[in-house]
This record gives C-alpha cells, sequence and structure tokens, in this order.
C-alpha cells in the first residue's frame, strides 16, 4: 500500500505522495501509512495538513508512541513546547528506550529551566 506513495516521494512530488498514503489509509488504516503520510506533508511544506493527519490518528489510537513522537517534533518546531512535553512523557513511557523522544525531552525541559521532570 505505501508503494504508491513512495514512488511519488521519490519523484519530488510530496503533496502527491502525502495524497497517495491517505488513499491507501482508507483501504487500511496503520500508524505507518499515517507517519508515511506526515512526512510527505512536511515535505511539501505543509506542516498544518501533516499534524492533522497525526492528530486523526491519535484520535483513534492515543498511545501510538511512533505517531505521539513524531507529532511532538512538529510541536517543537511550532514552539508548542508544552504539548510536545506532554507527547513525549507518552512516548517514553511506552517506548523507555527511545533516544530521540529522550533526548527532545531533556533539551525541553532544560531549555524551560524544568530539569526536575526528568526524575
Amino acid at each position: 500500500l505505501t508503494l504508491r506513495g513512495d514512488l511519488l516521494a521519490a519523484a519530488n512530488r510530496p503533496a502527491d505522495a502525502a495524497r497517495a498514503y491517505a488513499a491507501a489509509a482508507q483501504i487500511a488504516p496503520s500508524s505507518e501509512l499515517t507517519q508515511r503520510q506526515a512526512a510527505a506533508w512536511r515535505a511539501a511544506g505543509n506542516d498544518e495538513a501533516a499534524m492533522q493527519a497525526l492528530n486523526a490518528w491519535l484520535a483513534r489510537t492515543p498511545d501510538d508512541a511512533g505517531v505521539l513522537n513524531l507529532a511532538a517534533q512538529l510541536d517543537i518546531l511550532a514552539g508548542r513546547n508544552a504539548d510536545a512535553v506532554r507527547r513525549l512523557g507518552t512516548v517514553i513511557a511506552r517506548t523507555p528506550d527511545n533516544a530521540v523522544a529522550l533526548n527532545n525531552l531533556a533539551w525541553l525541559t532544560q531549555a524551560e529551566g524544568r530539569p526536575d521532570d526528568l526524575a
């Protein structure tokens, strides 16, 4: 189901790739397709569409660590640090060895002067 979107992404057509992933997700919804769709929207410069795709998946599957981690990264880029910290807490609870999530949470809490949140 990822083939069409992958080919479009490789052809440097990220918006078309995002739409292809979304169409595939209509057939067989999955975390993987959602993450690929969001990444394609990001590559197309449409962070709002990327976040909409992630939030739609999280409405169905709120503890999906992969989607939460990607959403937290978009939150960081948009300056929504409190949202990122909340999401990263769930990611780390589900995948405690996730180095990216641990690093992002450490960076956010240190930047906000709250290193005690890491304890």
